[in-house]
């Protein structure tokens, strides 16, 4: 099948679900698909997979879009809640319920998703395709070896209660903690991952319906340990993760690290290929 991953969005937000995007394109490559990536462009007659379906809303992209009658999934990566995208102000949720019914499907790897959907009374169109690893998710640039600068890092959006908790351990541990926000240079994440004992998974608080898998498959795919407090995982994202509580994460960060083929075994649990 000719399949084209149409990401649409802001370049920035490209960026951001880069690990995403390339792990459809070689998966769906791996199974024999004939893949193509673009960025705010839709291809006739191909089967599109788009990521960012929430972008096309407003009124005049939602009736442009429909009138090309491409064949599409959405990929659904945001929490829907059937009345809101993430409880975000500005979603015309009607023209979004326009979009699902033109979808051929729509695919997510979150179990909360499913349910949602259903519930919506779109239930024959979803589609449920866990998250897992890929081989091309590895980054040559993160060695872990040598001494470690950090005991512990975050890397993502610093966001409701999960701000309060970062600044917490900064303060806790200081120099040995560091964070990389949309600020931060892109490519000093190997180099900031290569020297942190472990990686944080953190909640942002009760309107938090399950965890990111994206990151947690990309720091075990490369051997980073991963500490979390996230209280919601139906999907089981944090199996290979050391939960704790929330007052327990500086502790847990100063603990020795398991050993790394112990990490890379774990991270190859659930393939992305399988589920798609």
């Amino acid at each position: 099948m000719h399949i084209n991953i149409a990401h649409i969005g802001s370049d920035e937000w490209f960026n951001y679900k880069s690990d995403i995007i390339y792990g459809l394109f070689h998966s769906l490559n791996r199974i024999g698909h004939q893949t193509t990536i673009t960025h705010n462009k839709i291809e006739k007659g191909k089967t599109n997979i788009i990521i960012g379906a929430d972008w096309l809303t407003q009124a005049s992209s939602t009736r442009t879009f429909l009138s090309l009658r491409a064949d599409y999934f959405i990929y659904e990566i945001e929490a829907f809640t059937g009345t809101s995208i993430n409880h975000r102000d500005g979603v015309n949720m009607q023209n979004y319920s326009d979009i699902i019914s033109g979808a051929i499907g729509v695919i997510t790897p979150y179990q909360y998703n499913v349910r949602s959907y259903s519930l919506t009374g779109f239930g024959e169109k979803i589609f449920y395709a866990p998250w897992g690893h890929y081989d091309e998710i590895v980054d040559n640039n993160i060695l872990r070896h040598g001494s470690m600068e950090y005991d512990g890092i975050f890397y993502g959006m610093p966001k409701g209660e999960r701000a309060t908790t970062i600044a917490r351990i900064k303060e806790r541990l200081k120099d040995r903690f560091t964070i990389l926000d949309r600020s931060s240079p892109h490519l000093i994440r190997a180099y900031c991952l290569s020297k942190s004992k472990y990686a944080l998974s953190i909640s942002y608080g009760v309107a938090e319906y399950f965890v990111n898998p994206f990151r947690i498959q990309f720091l075990l795919s490369n051997g980073i340990p991963v500490i979390s407090n996230n209280k919601e995982d139906a999907d089981g994202y944090l199996r290979s993760a050391f939960t704790v509580e929330t007052d327990a994460l500086c502790e847990r960060l100063l603990e020795s690290p398991p050993p790394q083929p112990e990490v890379l075994e774990k991270s190859r649990m659930v393939l992305l290929k399988d589920g798609l």
